[in-house]
């Protein structure tokens, strides 16, 4: 598990990469899948756009318990890269998705303009960066967790809306 048996992967630095396989690819992959019964490659661009923006919360909250972590032995990759180089990754983390998105509409030449609506996510997420660069001490990131939360709900029920919803 992720922090309990005799190697939790928590510990050990593995937690982004198996947030993003399970809350990323494994989610929406498998409902893709559960509700086509088929798989498709494109899929893999919004699954990872999913994936990423999970990881973002699971950073932030490394991040936030870099400290204790140190202290208690949890090696998390925030951790183990720094505060300022895991600041740069949760910058990275949050512009990813939006990219992934993009990319998997103009691929599948999707020409509904309302699929796209969900690119004004770009504007609130611009400030959370903004804002996430100018924290000095860890505890200072605990609101965005939820704020990041909200924007990867609000990207997955725009795209969907946009592309189902409004032909």
């Amino acid at each position: 598990g992720y922090t309990v048996g005799k190697k939790p992967y928590g510990y050990m630095g593995l937690g982004d990469i198996f947030v993003f396989l399970f809350f990323g690819l494994v989610s929406v992959c498998g409902s893709y899948f559960l509700f086509t019964k088929s798989f498709d490659a494109d899929i893999l661009l919004p699954a990872s756009a999913i994936g990423f923006f999970s990881v973002a919360v699971l950073n932030l909250n490394n991040m936030r318990d870099i400290h204790s972590d140190r202290l208690t032995g949890k090696h998390t990759l925030a951790l183990r890269i720094g505060f300022k180089r895991a600041m740069i990754y949760e910058i990275i983390l949050l512009q990813l998705p939006l990219l992934l998105m993009l990319a998997f509409l103009l691929m599948n030449h999707v020409t509904n303009i309302y699929a796209y609506i969900f690119m004004i996510l770009m504007f609130p997420l611009m400030a959370i960066r903004r804002r996430i660069l100018e924290v000095k001490e860890p505890r200072e990131l605990d609101p965005f967790l939820k704020q990041v939360g909200i924007m990867t709900l609000a990207m997955a029920v725009l795209v969907a809306a946009g592309i189902n919803y409004f032909k």
